[in-house]
């Protein structure tokens, strides 16, 4: 049986975002359509991203696992490897892994133009990103102090993750300088 994947939704919706990019570091896990299964593998195992768009194919380079051996054996064994484009296998990224999140979270930073972003805890079950202490991104793209129903509504997720999913799609609301929308 294959082990689910926390923040599945999370993981489907920010693949096909525009502001989204593979990068090194990325831990994966394959599935046939974005909108299909997750595909069952040894041990549930994942991938991880080593390379991207090598020599401008735009391929994806995973490092799977083998259940024989740790991973630090694998990275000179190129037969553990695959390349994945459009077509085949799709990958998905498993978003509670750190690694992952910090990939995320840098995306972000990309994607705004705010390298000092930062996600936090805004009492109870709600975190939000921020630029400065008290200045929330806000889902539509803008930044503000306000928070109520007369502003434009801060983002507020459940969790960490779920805020930068939710920073990456107003992100992609926000023309990026010399693009026409």
């Amino acid at each position: 049986m294959t082990k689910p994947l926390l923040f599945e939704r999370e993981a489907r919706a920010v693949v096909v975002n525009p502001r989204w990019r593979w990068m090194p570091g990325i831990h994966v896990r394959a599935v046939v359509e974005l909108d299909g299964p997750l595909l069952p593998s040894p041990g549930d195992d994942v991938g991880i991203v080593f390379r991207v768009g090598i020599h401008g194919t735009g391929l994806v380079d995973v490092l799977w696992p083998d259940m024989r051996d740790d991973w630090s054996a694998r990275w000179g064994d190129t037969a553990r490897i695959r390349s994945h484009a459009g077509g085949g296998h799709h990958l998905l990224p498993v978003l509670d892994h750190p690694a992952t999140r910090g990939c995320l979270h840098q995306m972000v930073c990309d994607a705004l133009g705010e390298p000092g972003l930062y996600v936090v805890g805004a009492g109870g079950p709600t975190w939000c990103v921020e630029r400065a202490p008290g200045e929330w991104l806000r889902y539509d793209g803008t930044w503000g102090e306000e928070w109520g129903p007369s502003a434009a509504d801060p983002i507020s997720e459940p969790s960490p993750v779920e805020a930068l999913v939710a920073a990456l799609a107003a992100a992609a609301r926000v023309p990026v300088v010399g693009e026409v929308k």
